[in-house]
């Protein structure tokens, strides 16, 4: 990962965030966003599946060998 050394002022306002924060340059164009590293404990991500269903797909199989996907893929070029 790539770091970038941000001056005092930027770290003072990245220190006092609370939730994401949307980083943008002098004209507002969008840059990035930051996450403060007390922000991604707190926001106790929840999978959007219940166990059941992910169990349901994980007993139903199904899909393609993988020598029958490569052959279709070289039938394309």
């Amino acid at each position: 990962m790539t770091q970038i050394i941000v001056n005092a002022e930027v770290v003072a306002q990245m220190q006092n965030a609370r939730q994401p924060v949307e980083v943008v340059d002098g004209s507002g164009k969008v840059l990035g966003h930051f996450m403060p590293a007390t922000s991604a404990s707190s926001l106790r991500l929840r999978p959007q599946v219940s166990e059941e269903e992910l169990l349901r797909r994980e007993n139903q199989g199904g899909g393609r060998p993988l020598a029958d996907i490569l052959a279709d893929l070289e039938g394309r070029g």
